[in-house]
């Protein structure tokens, strides 16, 4: 049966033109998924920290998310950044005396809050999100005018509003210097950051209307009471260290909260990974929070293991579509020529 199937595809000229058609139709085709795969995930600047930070060295960038029910508070934060840190001082990857301006790892922590913005005349109902001093090295809100805020004035609270919320109390995204109320303190806007307008964003719970503040601000003024998130870029001398670390802080078996290494999820083989599990992806049976960077990536894995599943049966079919033109071409020809060979050594041998 097979040799029947070897000996039509081989006499068969018309069958092979249409092979090697489709073969080309589905490199085109491969080509253009894997163009679409290597675009979406550079969207996401807010999980490609691990790369502007650690330029040429070897970096991860690690984020951790909690339940309320962990009711993290920022010295439980403070404690297991200790420990991480005391974990890279004892394998010689941070110098707790060195004077270099670039430090070792940076992290931040976060939290939301529901809250009221006020000036003199208008209010406006918003998303605060609370903030440390190293959240804009890993994140980089779009500003339209302004600058991002420091941390290091303590006598005067400062925020970012959104070119919505600008707009609806002033009328204008050129605010900045001026000041608005939150919990009833002044706060110093020193600058107006762009709302996401793509789809994406969008269906990833973008809140319509946000500020960002600092951690302090939104807990004293805002009412947010737990640390819902805490986000690392650690030196990763060999894969899988940075995680291993946060992991014996944050073990997998704990039930409130979920750690993720942004650096390793957008690959192909963590795409192939997730295939048997992609009907099941959206499933969440715990209570944690998830930010809007985090559920936007998410969507981004999905699509990109939706590329993979298309691209499979292509790579299969051109891999089999070689390996047949590479028996037909060389292995059958190179035995039809030895066997001829052979036929005209006998013949000439014995006169025929």
């Amino acid at each position: 049966m097979i040799t029947k199937i070897k000996d039509f595809l081989y006499e068969k000229l018309y069958i092979r033109f249409g092979l090697f058609i489709a073969f080309l139709v589905c490199l085109i085709l491969i080509g253009i998924i894997a163009a679409m795969y290597s675009g979406l995930d550079r969207k996401l600047k807010d999980q490609l920290a691990w790369e502007r930070y650690g330029n040429s060295e070897k970096y991860a960038q690690i984020s951790v998310y909690f339940s309320d029910y962990a009711a993290k508070s920022e010295f439980d934060i403070k404690g297991a950044e200790h420990q991480i840190e005391q974990a890279l001082i004892t394998d010689s990857l941070v110098d707790p005396d060195s004077k270099s301006a670039k430090r070792a790892y940076i992290y931040d922590c976060y939290t939301t809050a529901d809250v009221t913005v006020e000036d003199a005349d208008t209010s406006v109902n918003v998303k605060a999100l609370g903030v440390t001093e190293d959240f804009f090295l890993i994140h980089e809100p779009e500003l339209i005018t302004g600058s991002y805020f420091n941390f290091f004035d303590e006598n005067e609270e400062k925020c970012l509003l959104d070119e919505f919320t600008a707009w609806k109390l002033f009328g204008s995204p050129n605010i900045v210097g001026k000041y608005v109320l939150i919990g009833g303190r002044a706060h110093l806007v020193t600058g107006v950051f762009a709302n996401a307008d793509d789809k994406v964003s969008k269906n990833s719970g973008v809140p319509a209307s946000m500020i960002i503040t600092s951690l302090s601000s939104a807990i004293d003024f805002g009412g947010a009471s737990n640390i819902e998130g805490m986000e690392l870029v650690l030196p990763n001398p060999i894969k899988g260290y940075a995680v291993g670390k946060v992991k014996e802080v944050f073990p997998d078996d704990d039930a409130y909260s979920l750690v993720v290494d942004n650096s390793a999820r957008f690959g192909l083989i963590a795409s192939l990974k997730r295939i048997p599990n992609i009907f099941y992806r959206g499933i969440r049976l715990d209570d944690i929070k998830l930010p809007y960077w985090e559920n936007r990536a998410v969507v981004i894995e999905n699509k990109i293991t939706g590329l993979t599943i298309l691209a499979l049966p292509l790579v299969v079919f051109c891999f089999l579509s070689v390996c047949v033109w590479f028996y037909f071409g060389i292995i059958k020809r190179s035995r039809d020529y030895f066997r001829r060979k052979k036929d005209e050594k006998i013949k000439s041998r014995y006169g025929i």
